[in-house]
């Protein structure tokens, strides 16, 4: 098992299955014997107290332990953080090439071969936010197809924002974003309209932007397609929230006034501020199998299953209908983990109606966890 810090102040830690086990007990409100007699009772395993307390004082050193230095660690990151006017990198090196060199050659291969797209008259794409090793080629389609448009001046991306802490429905940020490939600046003028609009909530949480990869990973295929406009975009960078509640209470976010006040703001800046404006949202659609909480695999039955529902929601997304994807989405209460389903749901409320073609449809199994993830790439152009 791999121990992961999401806020990244630390370095991935591959933990044996007893220290994981040991772990997992950690909930602050053990001592080291309540813990080890925990630990027996539940695994039927004795666990030293030796090793525990070298445990214990190495997850200390890591900042792993929620204690006043690791606290007081976290508040300097955030200080720094929110301090900067770049938002550096996060998955260069580990989900893709940190070399420029090294990353074009990799995007080259993603893009190899693909057809050629006729429709230059785009307003926006669905593309993965899955590790490019695994759905770069499918991002690689959505790409493609926005590259067939005319140059647009800003991109409007919406992440989802995994690490989030706060109920805010989104996150926006100022910050440039920065790749192996160079910086992309954020359409300061657009933010401001959306801050007059919306006011300071827009940018409650913006630490969640730090570690965050769904925004991340379009910024490096905008910077790659961006050579054939011969000139850069700039960007609006914005996470959107859960919407858990909705989702709970099987209503739809039109009846939230944050949301739709937010949404209407996005739509009036692009269509007021002058210049070209394209959305993108990067998102995956199902996460199914014991890994995403469910009390089965995700063996070939499931999957189709799984597959079936994803084409559900996307045919009413090439319908343009909105409300209907939401009432998709909310039916079973997201049993598949539709985990990009925010994003879409904006994009389609902000664009106000279109139609969108399914470029390709993937799914990634793993089969150590017998999980999957699947995530697809469509185009959304203007009605006609």
């Amino acid at each position: 098992m791999v121990v992961s810090d999401i806020v990244r102040m630390s370095e991935d830690y591959p933990a044996p299955l007893p220290v994981y086990r040991m772990m997992t007990l950690l909930n602050g409100t053990r001592d080291t014997e309540q813990l080890r007699a925990a630990f027996d009772e539940r695994f039927q395993q004795i666990f030293p107290e030796d090793l525990l307390e070298q445990l214990l004082q190495f997850l200390d050193q890591r900042l792993l332990l929620d204690n006043q230095r690791s606290r007081d660690a976290l508040s300097e990151l955030k200080r720094c953080f929110l301090g900067a006017s770049v938002r550096a990198s996060a998955h260069a090196g580990s989900s893709y090439c940190a070399d420029p060199e090294g990353l074009l050659a990799e995007l080259d291969g993603f893009f190899a071969g693909l057809p050629e797209c006729g429709d230059v008259d785009l307003r926006g794409i669905l593309a993965p936010h899955i590790d490019l090793r695994c759905g770069g080629q499918t991002s690689a389609y959505a790409f493609k197809a926005l590259s067939a448009a005319p140059a647009f001046d800003r991109v409007v991306i919406l992440g989802i924002g995994h690490y989030a802490t706060t109920d805010n429905p989104y996150i926006v940020s100022r910050k440039a974003f920065e790749t192996p490939l160079g910086q992309l600046q954020v359409d300061q003028p657009f933010v401001d309209l959306l801050h007059g609009r919306c006011g300071d909530s827009i940018f409650r949480d913006e630490f969640a932007h730090r570690s965050e990869h769904s925004i991340e990973f379009q910024v490096v295929f905008l910077q790659y397609i961006a050579r054939q406009w011969q000139r850069l975009p700039m960007i609006v960078p914005i996470l959107c929230g859960a919407l858990h509640r909705h989702v709970h209470d099987r209503t739809s976010p039109s009846s939230d006034a944050g949301v739709v006040s937010f949404i209407d703001a996005l739509s009036d800046a692009a269509r007021e501020l002058p210049g070209r404006t394209a959305f993108v949202a990067g998102v995956d659609f199902s996460h199914i199998g014991r890994k995403f909480g469910h009390e089965r695999d995700a063996d070939g039955t499931f999957r189709a299953e799984a597959e079936a529902h994803d084409r559900g929601l996307i045919s009413r997304i090439e319908a343009g209908d909105v409300e209907g994807f939401w009432e998709c989405v909310v039916a079973d209460g997201n049993y598949h983990n539709i985990c990009g389903y925010p994003a879409i749901y904006t994009l389609l409320k902000s664009l106000g109606g279109g139609r969108g073609s399914l470029l390709r449809y993937d799914a990634t199994v793993e089969q150590q966890t017998a999980s999957a993830v699947s995530y697809a790439a469509v185009s959304y152009s203007p009605p006609g």
